[in-house]
């Protein structure tokens, strides 16, 4: 059973899945191109901004602050595998699951963390006798973020080679496949 918390991430989903749907097949059906573009930006904004208004509106409904982080995680992970799975039809298995964990997916969910991070500021600003949530842990949120771009650009700065981009990215490639 889902409690209602659990809500905001279903409909969140139900849309992504729709607007993928749309994005994705509609030419067939002979859709205008203006409106697979509306759901390509409606696609979009779900898979880039859903953990702060999931995160907001399960703080909201009543769930604790790690039960909110995970359910605002679920459509980007979710989004993830996905991503995952189209790479490795591409490449292969081991370099399509290495492609999914180069360093622009891990900067993807430092900005979902730095979207509940605003959304649980929202959330503890506005409505802080609903939620019971604290403004001094909105800057939790913005370590994932932080630690990415320090652990860049100690490697920049230190060996003028970038770690988790395209240098560090070809370099273990290579490594692990011989390409």
């Amino acid at each position: 059973m889902i409690r209602r918390f659990g809500y905001p991430v279903l409909a969140t989903l139900l849309v992504a899945v729709l607007a993928t749907l749309v994005y994705d097949y509609a030419w067939i059906w002979g859709v205008p191109l203006w409106l697979r573009n509306a759901t390509g930006l409606l696609l979009f904004s779900c898979i880039m901004l859903s953990p702060a208004w999931v995160y907001g509106l399960s703080r909201l409904s009543g769930a604790t602050w790690g039960r909110a982080v995970r359910l605002a995680l679920v459509l980007p992970v979710l989004w993830h595998i996905k991503e995952i799975i189209a790479a490795c039809k591409i490449f292969g298995i081991g370099p399509g699951i290495y492609t999914g964990l180069q360093g622009p997916y891990l900067f993807y969910y430092g900005l979902c963390f730095l979207a509940m991070g605003l959304g649980h500021l929202l959330v503890s600003l506005f409505w802080h006798e609903r939620s019971g949530a604290s403004v001094w842990r909105t800057p939790l949120f913005l370590l994932p973020l932080i630690t990415l771009g320090s652990v860049e650009g100690l490697g920049f700065a230190l060996f003028k080679y970038d770690l988790l981009f395209f240098q560090g990215f070809l370099a273990g490639y290579r490594a692990l496949f011989g390409g």
